[in-house]
């Protein structure tokens, strides 16, 4: 009768581990960075681009991506402190460069908003 009971015990405790056990997923905690351009060159002209750096390493750029004119991005990255450089290579012998440092924080949508005045 004892040796009963503790299989039972044994066997509640096994099946609420694995009820509440881990997922094989791990969970990243992200955020998301939302690059606003505003009166920004034709793209066609001035291939604008972002590039995103981390804070700690400013030489490596971790995202690059060509943006169109006057639209919104949006990134998905890791939390953390960031630098993002808009610059375009225009035909003309002209070269835009702005940048922002920013931070993501958890589940939360982080606004750059780049004003371009010509």
């Amino acid at each position: 009768m004892k040796r009963l009971i503790i299989i039972k015990i044994l066997f509640i405790v096994l099946l609420v581990f694995s009820i509440t056990g881990c997922d094989d997923e791990i969970s990243v905690p992200e955020g998301t960075l939302k690059v606003v351009l505003k009166n920004a060159p034709d793209y066609n002209l001035y291939n604008l681009k972002i590039l995103i750096y981390s804070l700690e390493d400013k030489i490596n750029a971790i995202e690059e991506r060509i943006v169109p004119n006057n639209q919104e991005i949006e990134i998905d990255l890791n939390i953390g402190n960031y630098l993002v450089k808009l610059s375009s290579y225009p035909s003309y012998n002209n070269l835009y460069l702005y940048e922002k440092a920013f931070q993501i924080r958890q589940d939360n949508i982080t606004e750059v908003i780049f004003e371009i005045n010509e």
